[in-house]
C-alpha cells in the first residue's frame, strides 16, 4: 500500500503542515525586518520621539546592554568581584615627649642673718624665691648658689639626668626631662 494513496492521510498532512509553514514565513518575515534595524549605533533615546525598542531591537539597545553590566558587578555565583585592597593601617601614635622646655631666668640672691641662701628665679611667667634642694621644675632641683651662675641638676625620678648652669641675668629655655611614669 503507497501512503501518498490514501487521501486521508495526505489531506491531514496539509492540514497539520500549514501553521508550521504560517509560523515559519512569520519568523522569516519578523527577522528579515528587524534584524537589518538591530545592528544599527544607538544613540540618546528622547522617550517622546522615539518609544521604548521592540524585539531584537531591544536585546541590542545600549540601555538594555547596560543592564548586563549592572548583573556583572551584583552577587552572583558565575562572577567574582576582585576584592579592594584592605585599608593602611593607622599611623602610630606620636613618640611620648620626654623634655618640655621652660623658660629660665636668674635674677639675683640674697643671704639672711642665719646664712641660708635664697635665689630670684623667674620659673615659665613667675618669679619664685628658692634655696639650695628646692625643686624648681619636673625633676630638676637647685644645686648650688653662686654669685655669677647657678647650678641645677635632675633628681633619681628624671627620664634622663641632666646639669645645667644658669648664667646671671640671662633668660634661658633648656629642655627639661619629665620624671618617670
Amino acid at each position: 500500500m503507497n501512503i501518498f494513496r490514501d487521501k486521508r492521510l495526505v489531506r491531514s498532512l496539509l492540514l497539520l503542515s500549514w501553521p508550521v509553514l504560517l509560523l515559519f514565513f512569520g519568523i522569516w518575515l519578523w527577522a528579515s525586518l528587524e534584524l537589518p534595524q538591530a545592528g544599527a549605533p544607538s544613540t540618546p533615546r528622547n522617550k517622546m520621539t522615539d518609544p521604548e525598542p521592540v524585539g531584537l531591537k531591544r536585546l541590542f539597545d545600549s540601555i538594555h546592554m547596560e543592564s548586563f553590566k549592572v548583573a556583572l558587578a551584583s552577587n552572583n555565583p558565575f562572577y567574582y568581584p576582585v576584592p579592594a585592597p584592605p585599608p593602611p593601617p593607622p599611623a602610630p601614635p606620636p613618640p611620648v615627649p620626654t623634655t618640655k622646655a621652660h623658660n629660665l631666668h636668674y635674677k639675683g640672691f640674697f643671704t639672711t642673718t642665719h646664712g641660708d641662701k635664697f635665689v630670684y628665679l623667674g620659673v615659665d611667667n613667675a618669679v619664685k624665691l628658692q634655696r639650695v634642694g628646692d625643686l624648681i621644675v619636673e625633676d630638676l632641683f637647685l644645686m648650688e648658689i653662686e654669685p655669677k651662675k647657678l647650678l641645677l641638676k635632675t633628681g633619681e625620678k628624671s627620664v634622663s639626668e641632666m646639669t645645667l648652669e644658669l648664667p646671671f641675668d640671662v633668660p634661658q629655655s633648656p629642655q627639661v626631662p619629665l620624671k618617670k611614669s
